[in-house]
């Protein structure tokens, strides 16, 4: 999740759901409908398909909801045929990044993949490393990070990656995510900043930039909060506040 898209939708949410007794009931000249078209781009669905999850099957269920945003992550598969048939029959466009586990290859390589989406038209935005507090941490200029250990090869990979994308004649206009779960640091890399204060004494030099928009996970159905469905699940799921109940913002990013 990053921050635009959540205000956007909440937005849009807020005017849609909006009945038609309160129109009536109230000043309806303060009511403006919102487009069914404008609600569906507000929505975004994670894929496996650099994991093997069959395109041609997904296509039809994307066309079908009217999805257009879809995020997935190469996780070691750079072959982007699948994500460019979904964008071809199903008219969407692809958040991607490296994925887990990531190594030095992998630099180059999402920018490579980021170029392959671009010039078919189907690149939304680029995305850092996936959650290094988990599947193997991450190593950069062969250094091991993530998970229980320093987290500065972690804050060096984003930076370079961020730092690469926007310095590319092709790409630079694209928005780049941060890293997912950076509130799982071990140090003071300060991977919750979009880009680092001047006068802040943290392992990353002040100035140094990671990305154009924070980025997490908050999972609508999470171990946090069992026995699903709630009322009011999703907002639940995305709140900025610390009432959260799963990895959302204030977890990650704090209270600012």
């Amino acid at each position: 999740m990053v921050f635009r898209p959540l205000i956007s939708a909440i937005a849009v949410l807020a005017s849609a759901f909006t009945s038609p007794i309160a129109a009536e009931t109230e000043n309806a000249g303060s009511i403006i409908a919102g487009q069914a078209y404008d609600f569906l781009n507000t929505i975004g669905v994670c894929l496996h398909i650099q994991h093997g999850q069959d395109p041609h099957k997904i296509a039809p269920l994307l066309k079908y909801t009217g999805i257009r945003n879809v995020r997935d992550a190469a996780d070691g598969n750079y072959d982007m045929s699948g994500l460019l048939y979904l964008h071809k029959e199903a008219g969407v466009k692809i958040v991607i990044g490296p994925g887990s586990g990531v190594g030095d290859r992998d630099l180059e390589a999402t920018v490579a993949m980021a170029r392959d989406l671009h010039r078919e038209g189907a690149l939304l935005a680029i995305e850092g490393p996936n959650e290094p507090n988990n599947f193997g941490g991450l190593t950069y200029r062969d250094i091991p990070g993530g998970k229980d250990l320093s987290w500065h090869p972690v804050a060096e990979f984003q930076r370079d990656l961020y730092a690469i994308i926007k310095a590319d004649h092709e790409l630079k206009s694209y928005p780049v995510y941060s890293i997912s779960e950076a509130g799982a640091q071990t140090d003071n890399c300060v991977l919750q900043f979009l880009k680092i204060p001047e006068d802040t004494e943290t392992l990353m030099d002040p100035g140094t930039e990671y990305a154009d928009f924070a980025n997490c996970h908050n999972y609508m159905y999470h171990p946090g909060w069992p026995g699903a469905p709630h009322d009011n699940q999703v907002w639940n799921a995305a709140d900025p506040a610390s009432s959260c109940r799963a990895d959302g913002l204030y977890v990650n990013f704090g209270s600012g």
